[in-house]
């Protein structure tokens, strides 16, 4: 496999906003194999496939950029947690808000 060199995250627009959305649903539901981007492309509302590419390279591209996508709400939920040595009320608040991210997004978890 070729070493893919880091690249910025693209700037969110509704189109790409609905390809995270519609990928991270068909990664949660049906694994990165059972996920088809001809079916991700067709929930995001995209007239084709050949759309999809035009916003990510592949279907790996797309797979890693929803996984940052979460990873990118969830991190500033740890380091605003404080230090690694958390009390109890500070462990709890931090699961709490944890919690309440994977409850507004269900689909995260699974992935």
């Amino acid at each position: 496999m070729p070493t893919r060199t880091p690249t910025s995250t693209p700037a969110p627009t509704p189109t790409r906003e609905a390809l995270l959305d519609a990928a991270e649903r068909a990664f949660s539901a049906r694994g990165f194999d059972g996920a088809s981007t001809r079916d991700i492309a067709r929930e995001a509302g995209l007239k084709n496939q050949a759309s999809l590419y035009h916003y990510y390279d592949d279907k790996e591209q797309l797979y890693e950029a929803v996984l940052s996508r979460a990873v990118d709400a969830l991190l500033p939920l740890w380091q605003n947690a404080g230090s690694a040595t958390l009390g109890p009320a500070a462990m709890g608040a931090y699961l709490d808000r944890v919690v309440d991210y994977l409850v507004a997004h269900p689909h995260t978890a699974p992935l």
